[in-house]
């Protein structure tokens, strides 16, 4: 703990010493922001953002922030992609967890504030477009069979890079990783997709993962669906402690059974697999032509 100096003498010395008795400089102020870290209680987490951070979340202090929570003054903005035909579980899921932590300012973003339907006809309002969005601390794109669409969108996809460029984590569920990989933004990374899909990672040069939830540096995705509320809670407990992670899950009554066994290929039986597989075939075949043209434009395949 640090200790206050007791005279005014004291604070000037501390001051031109410009560092904390931990030995840890204290950053210089810079004209657009003064970094600040966000200490996670307990074991460090392996969530640690880009590089040079610690512990947490480092997160710009704005002098003129868009938003500020009620418990710090420090908000972290969330910006949340919407698109035609999106799996608004893959989204609304993290948006319940999120949405209970109030350092977070969470943005529906999409290219017209007009309501967007998913791929199951329920609409949602955007907050927020592309263009007026904030920079993100969080960048977050779930999956959808819209998903194809967006691969070969370059709007879209520029506006994921410049996001990415400055974002602390960039994030998806299901098959919004095909999205960020199709940006650029996974190559080499660990990544993981819903089953179906999770082998066109690989076209983008990003490492699939049959994981739930797969960290690398400030990369954090998710498999299909249902994994987003994982996902949340698990960059929760990264950025604000285990302890509180686990009370947003037991608000929740977050605590899954499902009736059956077999939500994974690993615990399906083969033929209930391969059922599905023949089902989506053909969906599946066009998906995995527009991965092969989106990585051939960024010259990976």
């Amino acid at each position: 703990m640090v200790e206050r100096p007791d005279n005014l003498a004291q604070i000037d010395q501390a001051k031109s010493q410009n560092r904390l008795r931990t030995g840890r400089a204290i950053d210089t102020l810079k004209p657009r922001c003064l970094k600040v870290a966000l200490l996670v209680q307990g074991p460090l987490c392996s969530c640690k953002g880009r590089p040079g951070d610690e512990r947490g979340l480092s997160i710009g202090l704005r002098r003129s922030p868009p938003g500020r929570s009620k418990r710090n003054k420090i908000a972290m903005q969330v910006v949340m992609l919407l698109y035609p035909r999106f799996q608004q579980l893959d989204l609304t899921g993290p948006f319940e967890v999120f949405a209970r932590f109030e350092e977070l300012n969470l943005h529906l973003v999409w290219k017209t504030l007009d309501p967007v339907i998913d791929v199951n006809g329920l609409r949602i309002l955007p907050t927020g477009t592309l263009a007026g969005s904030p920079q993100a601390d969080i960048l977050f794109v779930p999956g959808g069979p819209g998903q194809i669409s967006l691969t070969e969108d370059e709007q879209v996809l520029s506006f994921l890079r410049r996001q990415a460029n400055n974002a602390r984590y960039v994030t998806s569920v299901c098959t919004g990783s095909l999205v960020l990989a199709a940006a650029g933004l996974l190559t080499g990374y660990r990544a993981t997709c819903h089953w179906l899909s999770l082998d066109q990672l690989g076209y983008f040069g990003a490492a699939p993962v049959s994981e739930r939830v797969v960290i690398d540096r400030d990369r954090v995705t998710a498999a299909g669906v249902t994994s987003g509320i994982d996902f949340a809670l698990t960059l929760a407990a990264c950025l604000f402690g285990e302890e509180r992670a686990k009370r947003a899950q037991l608000a929740m009554e977050y605590d899954p059974k499902p009736p059956f066994v077999g939500g994974t290929p690993a615990s399906a039986s083969p033929e209930l697999v391969a059922s599905l597989r023949a089902a989506n075939a053909a969906f599946q075949k066009e998906r995995e032509e527009v991965a092969h043209r989106a990585a051939a434009a960024l010259q990976i395949v």
